[in-house]
């Protein structure tokens, strides 16, 4: 068996073992010296790295061996803890000192394979350990030549989670970010308007993550748990990645031709494009506020009544975005969009799986779904269309379609208005426009 499988291409014994378990691996590298070094391999190119003193002295352990490290290929920095929730508020703790002097110890050591790091923020701040966190990530990028990092969970209002990248240092050509906003469990309604949340897409995300990396980023991943885009917004402004072949966006809401431009700006070099559960806004209704992206401007009181709202309609329809991307993009081999995995009902809204969307965002099938439109309203945000037979249909709107989480087209006076925010009529035109582009991408292969 040994024998057989040594003499198979190097590249096929990885693919084996990979469907191996660690215990199977074990045995399996003690078996024969021919297949040692593969099985070593697949132990040890994954490193797991949490932020207690148990974790910490197996992983100085495995630093001290010299045979074990120059396996090492990726990092997993990990804040799990059982029992914490993570929506807390972000309390910053110095590191403890067994921590601070365990990571002076490991920035001492080369790291000669280790080019990608994924770090799982989800309970930095819940377990006070973002300065912890925070320091073994800017060692580990300082000391190695990264070239792919990944985000999970980073928070919008953490401040220890935004490293320096020193121009020139950082050789970063992969960048992955699920972006994670708080929410206000007292007053859900106000959550679109936590000033965090608009910090860090209105400045943060580029001025800490963009800019300095655009021009070397080959394949950039934003993800986010609430829709972003439009409200809070996000303008790319001077931003373009010169060298970018995949773009990967989740959540990202649309409305504006410069938000089309801004990925076909990229037509010299875009291979690949998965667009998940992002839709176009048709119709929005929006105050002052909100429409003149005025979120450092303190809230109005609690005086009852609706504010004053203005409406705008997007001419954005998915057909002649597809043809866009179909003429402008030539080089685009790849292409996908769809809602992604779907959950059940969370306080009556339906639940997109964010976390499990932003790992297989690569394995997305594209297809023409009802939640490629949706309209803003100015205290729900984005509200999805759903199906009256929907599952996730609401229990007062069941045997009907409607958007979910508002009910303005429905109550609105103004015929013009709610013709106008009704659901487009347009699906026959939006699913010849996506089998046209996936049969001209299959002929540049």
């Amino acid at each position: 068996m040994a024998t057989t499988f040594s003499s198979l291409p190097v590249e096929i014994q990885r693919q084996c073992v990979n469907y191996l378990d660690i215990t199977a691996l074990r045995s399996m590298r003690l078996s024969s010296q021919a297949i040692r070094d593969v099985t070593t391999e697949a132990l040890f190119e994954v490193a797991t790295l949490q932020v207690t003193e148990e974790s910490a002295e197996r992983f100085s352990a495995l630093m001290n061996n010299d045979e074990s490290r120059r396996y090492i290929c990726r990092l997993l920095l990990d804040t799990h803890c059982a029992g914490q929730c993570a929506h807390e508020e972000c309390d910053v703790f110095p590191p403890p000192e067994w921590w601070a002097g365990a990571v002076a110890r490991w920035s001492c050591v080369s790291w000669p394979n280790l080019k990608k790091i994924t770090v799982d923020c989800a309970y930095a701040c819940a377990n006070r350990r973002c300065a912890s966190l925070g320091l073994a990530f800017t060692t580990f990028l300082a000391g190695a030549d990264i070239e792919a990092l990944t985000i999970k969970h980073l928070h919008d209002s953490c401040l220890i989670q935004r490293p320096d990248f020193t121009p020139g240092r950082a050789k970063v050509t992969k960048l992955h970010l699920l972006l994670t906003t708080w929410s206000d469990d007292a007053s859900p309604d106000n959550d679109i308007e936590i000033r965090y949340r608009h910090s860090l897409f209105n400045i943060h995300l580029n001025t800490t993550w963009l800019t300095p990396l655009q021009t070397q980023l080959t394949h950039l991943t934003l993800h986010s748990n609430t829709y972003w885009g439009v409200y809070p917004p996000w303008q790319p402004g001077d931003l373009h990645f010169p060298r970018l072949r995949s773009l990967a966006l989740g959540k990202w809401t649309i409305a504006f031709d410069w938000q089309i431009d801004f990925i076909v700006s990229h037509s010299d070099t875009l291979q690949e494009l998965f667009l998940t559960n992002c839709p176009i806004l048709h119709a929005l209704r929006m105050t002052p506020r909100q429409s003149d992206n005025q979120w450092r401007r303190p809230r109005a009181g609690t005086a009852r009544g609706k504010p004053p709202t203005n409406n705008f309609f997007s001419g954005l329809r998915w057909h002649t975005v597809l043809l866009a991307f179909k003429s402008k993009l030539p080089k685009l081999k790849y292409f996908s969009m769809g809602p992604g995995p779907l959950g059940g009902l969370v306080f009556d809204r339906r639940d997109f799986r964010d976390d499990e969307a932003f790992e297989d965002r690569y394995k997305l099938s594209p297809r023409i779904d009802s939640a490629r439109y949706a309209v803003f309203d100015f205290g729900a945000g984005p509200a999805e269309w759903l199906d009256g037979d929907s599952e996730y249909r609401q229990r007062w709107h069941r045997g009907k379609g409607g958007f979910d989480g508002t009910d303005w087209v429905e109550k609105e006076m103004d015929e013009e208005v709610r013709k106008k925010a009704n659901y487009p009529d347009c699906l026959q035109e939006d699913q010849a426009a996506l089998e046209g582009l996936l049969r001209s991408l299959r002929e540049r292969w």
